[in-house]
Order: structure tokens, then sequence, then C-alpha cells
């Protein structure tokens, strides 16, 4: 089910801009992350290189949406986490949160052989999360964090980035 305001989707980010997007706010150093609105405030989960896209749907079909794109494109499901479910067999009570892995291990296999470290990080990961607020966003390590701490040449997640937005337009 879409969300009333399909006119544009909402991107929150670290130091980063997208030039297809309007940015909603920018991130202050704060133990939460600030996202300024001209109606107000409002807590935001927050981490260096954490990068979220407001999405247009629920968290379930966030996911959905994403997995038929990374499908299309023959990127490999590994896993998919209800999170909330799980958390609420053990008697918890959450927000609606699902965690997606995937990845190309082609493509994934020779940047780890290059950069070791960056097996910690890989397979990517999407985060689909129900705010306080009942706000959907689809987060994830955005590429440049993942450059700048792998130390890597090039940003290769870039185009993923673009895919994580598609599924929540």
């Amino acid at each position: 089910m879409k969300k009333a305001n399909t006119s544009s989707f909402t991107i929150l980010h670290s130091h980063f801009s997208f030039d297809t997007v309007r940015p909603l706010g920018v991130f202050q150093p704060a133990i939460g992350l600030r996202v300024t609105r001209k109606a107000g405030n409002m807590r935001i989960m927050s981490a260096p290189g954490f990068k979220s896209f407001e999405s247009l749907y629920s968290v379930r079909e966030t996911l959905d949406r994403l997995e038929e794109l990374l499908r299309s494109k023959r990127i490999k499901i590994f896993a998919r986490l209800d999170q909330a479910a799980e958390a609420n067999a053990v008697g918890i009570a959450m927000r609606p949160m699902e965690l997606l892995i995937f990845g190309d291990p082609k493509t994934g296999s020779p940047l780890m052989i290059q950069y070791s470290s960056l097996a910690i990080d890989l397979p990517l990961k999407a985060l689909a999360w129900e705010s306080e607020e009942k706000k959907v966003y689809l987060s994830f390590n955005a590429s440049e964090y993942l450059a700048e701490r792998h130390q890597m040449a090039g940003q290769p997640f870039r185009p993923v980035e673009g895919l994580l937005a598609q599924a929540a337009l």
C-alpha cells in the first residue's frame, strides 16, 4: 500500500548527497540522528555511513520490491530475516523490521580478494523498518562509507543504491 505523499521520497544521509532526490535533512553528530523538517524534528536511527530512504510502502512491501529488483539483476538473495517476528516470538514487542542479505559472488569475491577487510561487510544488507511515527525507511551502508572504510578505489556499490531507491519509491 502506497503512502499518501507520492510526489517525492526522502533520503537521509551523513555526508553525501544524491542528485536525483530531494534531501530531507542532514545528520548531526549526536547520540541519535536528527533530521530537520519544517514541521519539526524527529529521531531516526543513526550510525556512521548509515543511509536511509523513506519508503512509500510497508516494511514487507518495501523488501518485496527490493527482492524483485535484485533478482531481475541476477543478484543473489542469501537471507531475509523478519526481526520483529523473532522478537515477538520471545515476547518482545517490536515495530516491523526486516533485514535482507544479498550480493553477487561473481562481483564481491574479487573485491574481497583485493580488499580483505571488505568481507566483514559483504554480503550487502538492507534494513526496512518502521519508525515510531509509522514511517517506513530502507536503510543500508552507504557506498561512500564502504569505499572509505576499506580504502577502496572507486565506489563499486554505488549502483546498488539506485536499486534501493527504486524499491522505496
